[in-house]
């Protein structure tokens, strides 16, 4: 059986963020769950999704732009964050393991105490692993610096983690962790 509908909000609030506007399609079809054109706009958020989850698969896409205070509703556990972000966010894989690659920019970043006028970048995280695919940027007036590398996070045994990690900024600074291309095993060091 099948089920198809289309969810719709105007002036309202999910999770105390303000939308003005919220649609989305959703659907039940051959076992699977689909959310299909939705868009969750507000005066401080624009976001699009489109998923497809099931048993057995995950695909998807998430686009969208926001001011990070306007957020702090779900971020707030994690943190204090202020500045304009955006990000594109792709889902593949399974629900038990899946795999995503996102791309983020955001200007005006603070986090805590720190502050960036810009960090930018792409990562993958699939199989306990994530990993750069373009090094990750953080600039302010004075100082760039890039981080680039992989880590492998083993929530079971810290022996089976490790980082390998490089750090360059565009002065004389340069930073690794590990061998490079070989890594720095976490469990090996931090019993030490």
């Amino acid at each position: 059986w099948n089920i198809n509908g289309r969810i719709a909000l105007a002036d309202g609030r999910i999770g105390g963020v303000k939308l003005t506007s919220a649609l989305a399609g959703i659907g039940w079809r051959e076992r699977a769950l689909f959310i299909e054109e939705a868009r969750l706009t507000g005066p401080l958020l624009r976001l699009t999704a489109d998923l497809m989850i099931s048993k057995r698969s995950l695909s998807g896409e998430i686009q969208g732009a926001a001011d990070l205070f306007s957020l702090e509703e779900f971020t707030y556990r994690y943190g204090r964050f202020s500045g304009e972000i955006g990000a594109t966010i792709k889902l593949s894989g399974t629900p038990s393991s899946p795999a995503i690659a996102a791309t983020f920019r955001a200007e005006e970043l603070k986090i805590n105490d720190l502050y960036f006028d810009e960090a930018a970048g792409s990562v993958y995280w699939a199989n306990k692993q994530i990993m750069t695919l373009t090094p990750l940027l953080f600039r302010d007036e004075e100082t760039s610096l890039y981080l680039n590398g992989r880590a492998i996070i083993d929530e079971h045994s810290l022996e089976n983690s490790f980082l390998d990690l490089e750090l360059k900024t565009d002065g004389d600074l340069s930073v690794t962790a590990g061998d490079p291309g070989g890594g720095l095993p976490l469990g090996n060091n931090l019993a030490q």
